[in-house]
């Protein structure tokens, strides 16, 4: 997802060996090591870690129904500037004035990453698994975030890729190009997979420099290839884990999936790469950003389904929205308004 644009005051893209020296962080943490499932970090009971000074907490534990949900926090990355990589629609004037608005800094932007687990008491999902060691310092943090939540890779039955961005993949490969989670299936949906495998991946309505355009596409298919027969392709709609379905929403990429998760009357919606901001992309669902592949598509997509969310009081989880992501959208007499949940007493 961070990549260089059409403009030479855009922060460029992290270099190849930038990249490489990041992998050697990799060992650390692959000695992790296996962390039991009903351990101290996975009893309700027990006080969640401490902070570490200067980012998230790492877990935040949930319910819905019967199912037992972790956000899983992989770190954070900060956009200087703003523009064109965020927001292109907007005049300097009114990115600033929104940002501004909702008590933001409007020098920069900062996402966070957020992977779900979901836990049926058979089987264990995970939804995308952050960006590994391929993006930035201040990434990367999710095989701690896992373990700190009681959790081993091992444990980890099927991995659910929603699309082929590097802060989504980034986590599947250990340095040495191994699977991270080797006892797991790799679920992918069938036009995402085609989209990026075909013979000429079509990037060309996203604003991005030639160059990085093929950096996406090279990357994808690396992966892909890597982890070869493991990936099984899947139809819109379909079940990943018993309680857990997959939902279209194209745009950000031909195939980008969201996550629905229900048990019982209670309902969740993780919309994964709908809506990055809680401030831009909710007071201006029409505005978009560099790595969609659609821009047009997408946004017509974030219409849709924050509208439909904020009637039926839909609860709702985000990828790229401030930890621990969870909340719901209201409709506003232009846009919509974030609302977060408070944090719980967990379960």
């Amino acid at each position: 997802m961070v990549a260089a644009v059409k403009n030479p005051n855009v922060t460029p893209a992290f270099s190849r060996r930038r990249a490489l020296g990041l992998l050697s962080l990799a060992t650390a943490a692959a000695g992790l090591g296996r962390a039991p499932r009903a351990g101290a970090a996975n009893d309700p009971s027990a006080p969640s870690p401490a902070a570490t000074p200067g980012r998230n907490p790492g877990w935040y534990r949930f319910t819905v129904g019967n199912l037992r949900l972790t956000v899983l926090n992989d770190g954070h990355y900060a956009f200087q500037p703003v523009q064109p990589f965020w927001a292109p629609e907007g005049s300097p004037e009114e990115v600033k004035a929104t940002l501004e608005r909702n008590f933001l800094p409007s020098d920069r932007l900062k996402v966070s990453f957020n992977a779900l687990l979901v836990d049926n008491g058979k089987e264990v999902l995970l939804c995308d698994s952050g960006c590994g060691k391929l993006l930035a310092p201040t990434t990367g943090r999710l095989r701690a975030s896992l373990a700190e939540a009681g959790y081993a890779p091992d444990d980890v039955t099927a991995v659910f890729l929603s699309h082929a961005h590097v802060d989504h993949f980034g986590g599947l490969l250990a340095a040495e190009g191994t699977p991270v989670f080797a006892n797991a299936k790799h679920l992918v949906s069938q036009p995402e997979l085609e989209f990026w495998m075909g013979p000429h991946p079509d990037l060309s309505k996203a604003n991005l420099d030639d160059a990085t355009r093929a950096s996406f596409v090279t990357g994808a298919q690396r992966m892909f290839s890597t982890l070869g027969k493991r990936f099984e392709p899947i139809p819109e709609g379909a079940s990943l884990i018993d309680g857990v379905t997959t939902v279209a929403a194209p745009g950000h990429t031909p195939g980008h999936r969201m996550v629905q998760v229900g048990s019982g009357p209670d309902r969740l919606l993780h919309t994964v790469d709908l809506a990055h901001n809680q401030a831009l992309m909710f007071e201006h669902p029409d505005w978009t950003m560099a790595a969609d592949t659609d821009p047009g598509l997408a946004r017509e997509t974030r219409l849709a389904v924050l509208n439909a969310a904020a009637t039926e009081r839909t609860r709702l989880l985000g990828y790229h929205l401030p930890f621990p992501a969870l909340g719901h959208v209201r409709k506003r007499e232009e846009g919509f308004e974030w609302v977060p949940e408070p944090w719980g007493e967990g379960v």
